[in-house]
């Protein structure tokens, strides 16, 4: 959906201005390649200025659609138990598992120190403990970083983090004066966009 609406809105200075209106310019929303594949409609209208201001709009919602669904889920028929809904897999759910994950682990390791561990067993064998003792060899260890669980990194997922799309009757109004100074700046090149589609 991100692609075909920076499609409609043809160039870098299209997208800059769409998104500025929406203060969303500093996001991944511009920066994201416009495209079309196959197989994807357009609203009619009588005008091709009345086209371009639906499709942008009906483009967008579609987004915002997709962006909430991705960022916060939505509930869904669980596939084996009737009458149950279940939320489908979001982002937010899976940072507030990762978190709790690495919760558990930071528990465990401080409450399961490896070094005390080892520490522990070797004071059970009182003769060796004595004999390290009285050479001067404690009972330290440093093998922390190597046998705690190590906690996760969310980052490394490489999941994209988009910003929620608001939307509502000052949104529908920043987006259509946006689509028209767009149409009016870039008439005929929205002319061949919209007929190649």
């Amino acid at each position: 959906n991100l692609n075909r609406l920076n499609y409609l809105l043809v160039d870098d200075a299209g997208r800059e201005l769409f998104w500025r209106a929406l203060d969303l310019d500093e996001t991944v929303y511009p920066t994201i390649k416009g495209q079309w594949q196959k197989n994807g409609t357009l609203p009619n209208a009588f005008t091709l200025k009345g086209k371009y201001l639906k499709s942008v709009r009906f483009l967008y919602e579609n987004l915002q659609k997709s962006v909430e669904d991705y960022l916060h889920g939505h509930y869904v028929e669980h596939p084996e138990v009737k009458g149950k809904k279940v939320m489908t897999p979001n982002l937010n759910n899976l940072k507030k598992w990762a978190d709790e994950i690495n919760e558990l682990i930071e528990e465990v390791n401080s409450s399961n120190n490896p070094d005390d561990v080892l520490a522990f067993t070797r004071r059970m064998d009182v003769d060796q403990c004595s004999k390290r003792e009285s050479v001067g060899s404690g009972l330290e260890y440093n093998y922390k970083d190597e046998l705690c669980f190590k906690p996760l990194e969310f980052s490394t997922l490489d999941l994209a983090d988009y910003p929620d799309l608001s939307g509502g009757k000052e949104t529908y109004s920043r987006i259509k004066n946006a689509s028209l100074l767009i149409f009016g700046e870039k008439k005929e090149i929205i002319k061949k966009v919209i007929n190649n589609i």
